[in-house]
């Protein structure tokens, strides 16, 4: 991928397969313990999952890069390197418009906010959050390309823990517009036994 321009939904699928892969690649006992406590859960994405991702992709990462949790960049033909994703991680998804709006004012082809909440309606009829928090994210979106126009591609994954420890994991995209160009669907599901990580 080393200085080609890249087709924003073509990055995005590549992408949330490449986090799809990773997750599905990560032990019960990771995965258990990442669900504990928010820190555990960055730590995974940080020091396992994130730079996996970037590898899939051919690109290097960085982290905390212009104040953004992880950035994925390649370099150009005089060897400088140009971002081609930026990834927020939210462990709070009532309050990720902050991330949202981040995303939304950063230029490149690929932006992604990782984040967790009950999303499902049909796991959690009375709390999901789905269709409020698309609506905030579509809103904060249409709102930056009213001002400042451009192209690209905002991904969201969003991580559930559900009834009977299952975890799941949903994606779904927006174009720069505000529209879906990737329609939500369930990317990852798995029980997870429970299991003691000693503290």
């Amino acid at each position: 991928m080393t200085g080609t321009k890249q087709e924003p939904l073509d990055l995005w699928t590549q992408f949330h397969r490449a986090f799809e892969a990773e997750i599905r690649g990560t032990s019960d006992e990771d995965l258990y313990a990442a669900w504990q406590k928010p820190s555990r859960r960055t730590k995974l994405y940080a020091g396992t999952i994130v730079p996996k991702i970037a590898s899939h992709l051919g690109l290097s990462d960085i982290s905390e890069l212009f104040k953004v949790d992880w950035v994925m960049r390649t370099p150009c033909s005089t060897g400088e390197f140009v971002p081609v994703v930026f990834v927020e991680s939210e462990n709070v998804a009532k309050t990720a418009g902050h991330e949202m709006r981040k995303l939304c004012a950063i230029s490149c082809p690929l932006a992604v906010l990782i984040t967790v909440i009950e999303w499902n309606p049909t796991v959690f009829p009375k709390k999901a959050s789905r269709d409020r928090l698309m609506t905030e994210w579509e809103r904060i979106i249409k709102a930056h390309y009213e001002i400042w126009p451009r192209q690209g591609t905002i991904g969201v994954i969003v991580g559930e823990w559900g009834p009977n420890n299952f975890l799941r994991f949903y994606s779904l995209a927006y174009s720069t517009q505000g529209e879906i160009c990737d329609q939500p669907s369930l990317l990852f599901e798995k029980p997870i036994g429970t299991i003691d990580t000693g503290g």
